[in-house]
């Protein structure tokens, strides 16, 4: 038997270890070095988000049109190439779709911003009797800081340009933040197989590539199948409160029906802030109390038969997230990155879970076999 065959090199996190430990000499001295490495890479993180956001984007997004390129390849027997294409202009398409079903809404609520306002005060007026005594004490605390009337800090709100107007001031830079996710989404998808040989043969042990070919073959399958039941039970919770919508008399209750459907993909967080805008619709929209808040009760009650009766139905055990984690990790990314980093908080987590969970099994059935040579031997 040749030297490389009968060598043993120990596992690369083995080798880190070892090497780290060396340096430092007195094992007390990891805890804090590990906590500084934390820490370290978190502001890392924070201050590379124009590069790493559309990166990381990019992974998540080919990852979740894996499913979709492959079955171009396999079953149309497209290249490649073609199928990659094909993935992401359908992608693109759906994306579109969304926009432009949402942003001539937005840009009507900025049309109507007085009008609503002054709206949804009338409607608020009696259970805000107070109003007033709060406005006298205002005063009253300006005057005692001897503000002069000059000097009184102003309000002002912008109703110039639309909300699309808005938008498109910024598109240069978003411009090009989406062409570089598209881009590198291509290559992902498109040299996925090379990628993973690349980074399964970057480990020394048999052990350690058998156990990364099974993460890499979870997160395909199981993150993208979870994908594909997210944006399935996203598009059907934005048809059933369109719908709802539809039925009380709520205006454009399609809008409404793609928001929830867009805002799905952050669980909690995205709903209850669809909930807290359609109150406000509902207050210049219906003519009591009672009635504005039946958007925000359908919301929640939509949201509530998906979370405890759906997704436990849908979804299998090895797609659970725990609520506390997914919370954690859209305030993390919304910390980190702001709304983008929000938004892959959820997909990060599910790919982080799952390939922590693989992580797990492989090495408890790697045991197993290790247990089951020696008695043979």
């Amino acid at each position: 038997m040749s030297e490389l065959q009968t060598s043993n090199p120990k596992p690369v996190h083995e080798q880190f270890g070892h090497a780290i430990s060396s340096v430092v000499g007195d094992r007390r001295l990891l805890v804090p070095l590990w906590v500084m490495a934390a820490v370290a890479t978190i502001f890392f993180f924070r201050e590379a988000k124009p590069f790493l956001a559309p990166v990381i984007g990019s992974a998540v997004l080919a990852i979740a049109l894996s499913p979709i390129t492959r079955f171009l390849e396999r079953s149309v027997g497209l290249s490649r190439g073609f199928a990659a294409l094909i993935s992401l202009v359908l992608a693109a398409g759906v994306v579109a779709s969304v926009l432009w079903i949402l942003i001539p809404a937005a840009d009507n609520w900025q049309d109507r911003l007085g009008e609503l306002t002054e709206q949804a005060e009338r409607k608020l007026f009696p259970i805000s009797s107070t109003i007033d005594e709060v406005k006298k004490a205002t005063e009253k605390v300006g005057e005692a800081a001897n503000l002069a009337d000059g000097d009184q800090p102003k309000i002002v709100v912008d109703t110039d340009g639309s909300y699309l107007s808005q938008v498109l001031g910024g598109a240069p830079f978003v411009v090009i933040q989406i062409l570089t996710t598209a881009i590198v989404s291509f290559f992902f998808l498109r040299e996925r197989r090379w990628l993973l040989r690349s980074g399964i043969a970057f480990f020394a042990t048999y052990r350690e590539r058998y156990r990364m070919a099974q993460i890499a073959r979870e997160i395909r399958r199981s993150v993208g199948s979870y994908f594909l039941i997210q944006i399935t039970i996203s598009a059907g919770v934005g048809l059933v409160t369109a719908l709802s919508f539809y039925a009380i008399g709520m205006p454009a209750p399609a809008t409404w029906g793609g928001a929830i459907a867009v805002a799905n993909f952050v669980p909690f967080i995205g709903p209850f802030l669809i909930a807290a805008l359609s109150f406000v619709g509902g207050l210049v929209t219906f003519d009591t109390l009672q009635m504005c808040l039946i958007p925000p009760a359908i919301v929640f009650a939509v949201n509530a038969v998906e979370e405890n009766v759906v997704i436990p139905m849908v979804m299998s055990s090895r797609f659970y997230t725990s609520p506390v984690v997914i919370i954690l990790a859209v305030l993390f990314g919304a910390w980190m990155w702001g709304t983008i980093g929000g938004v892959l908080a959820v997909p990060t987590a599910v790919i982080v879970l799952s390939a922590l969970r693989r992580w797990r099994e492989t090495e408890e059935m790697l045991e197993d076999e290790a247990i089951a040579e020696e008695v043979d031997d």
